[in-house]
């Protein structure tokens, strides 16, 4: 809020930093100089116990609103909202899930009374803030979310798959935190496939990105990747081609991964394997036959609980 042209009280010949704060958070006068005027008496300040004191002398908001008790109360919940957004940099865009969702674990955490959930936006992520019965079903499902992608995470790094999630949100092949649920039902099948207990036709094709992915540095999936040639990525991704090319921005090492998958997808799923992908798909299989369901199953659990 411009304050140029409005009286502003003064501290040490200068204007009150406090009073503007309270301006800028507020938007309202009235209640700017109700509230400047109760936290510059003494034994407010005393009371508080308020200790940090901004270049003219005077008690910073920060402080004010830890120690006021309810904040919300005190500001109006408006004007504690625009605090809470400002202080928090909500406006900022996250380049992946993981690191929006830890931030948005500490403000669930931090400020109880609203709900944060973590959104797409292009091809980034934010944090959303609501009220607490608006956004209470959009928070328990970044939450499960982004508990059960950190489950499965782990569980297939134990087996030596480097999986990272999807951090392009507009891929669907890629392990996305989105798409949690989707992709611990899709490990339950390639699981049972692994052990015998299903046929190769019920492979989910998403996972043959996973395997491609997870396996990046093994010397065969080197090799496949390193037999692709610009040409043969656009012959094998055909009409998604250029849609691809955007998403990973021109990404080559992206763009091959891309089309790696594609062939080990169709290699398992038409039965037309050659003996690289067939040697991928087998190293793949044995190490998640290692995996019970019921491991999932339980991951899905603990994740429902947080």
């Amino acid at each position: 809020m411009n304050t140029s042209c409005e009286w502003v009280p003064r501290k040490k010949g200068a204007p009150s930093k406090l009073f503007i704060d309270l301006m800028q958070i507020t938007e309202n006068r009235e209640k700017a100089k109700e509230l400047y005027s109760l936290v510059s008496l003494p034994e407010v300040q005393e009371a508080l116990g308020l200790n940090r004191k901004d270049l003219l002398g005077e008690p910073v908001v920060d402080e004010i609103l830890e120690k006021v008790g309810n904040p919300r109360t005190f500001l109006g919940d408006k004007a504690y909202r625009r605090y809470v957004e400002k202080k928090e940099n909500l406006s900022r865009a996250y380049n992946d899930f993981s690191t929006a969702y830890t931030k948005a674990k500490e403000l669930i955490n931090t400020y109880q009374d609203y709900a944060f959930s973590v959104l797409p936006e292009g091809n980034s992520f934010r944090i959303v803030m609501d009220d607490k019965a608006t956004g209470l079903k959009g928070m328990r499902n970044t939450v499960f979310n982004g508990e059960l992608q950190n489950h499965l995470l782990s569980i297939l790094r134990s087996l030596g798959f480097d999986v990272k999630e999807g951090s392009t949100v507009g891929n669907s092949n890629r392990f996305s935190p989105l798409t949690a649920k989707k992709n611990a039902e899709g490990l339950q099948e390639v699981i049972s496939i692994a052990r015998g207990q299903k046929g190769e036709e019920a492979f989910p094709e998403e996972f043959a990105h996973v395997m491609i992915e997870g396996l990046q540095r093994h010397p065969l999936v080197r090799r496949l990747l390193d037999t692709l040639t610009d040409e043969s990525v656009q012959a094998v991704l055909g009409e998604d081609y250029e849609r691809y090319k955007k998403l990973y921005k021109g990404n080559e090492e992206m763009l091959r991964k891309e089309a790696a998958g594609k062939v080990l997808a169709q290699s398992i799923l038409e039965k037309s394997s050659m003996p690289l992908t067939e040697r991928i798909y087998s190293i793949s299989m044995d190490r998640l036959s290692r995996l019970d369901r019921r491991r999932i199953a339980e991951a899905v659990t603990a994740a429902q609980a947080a």
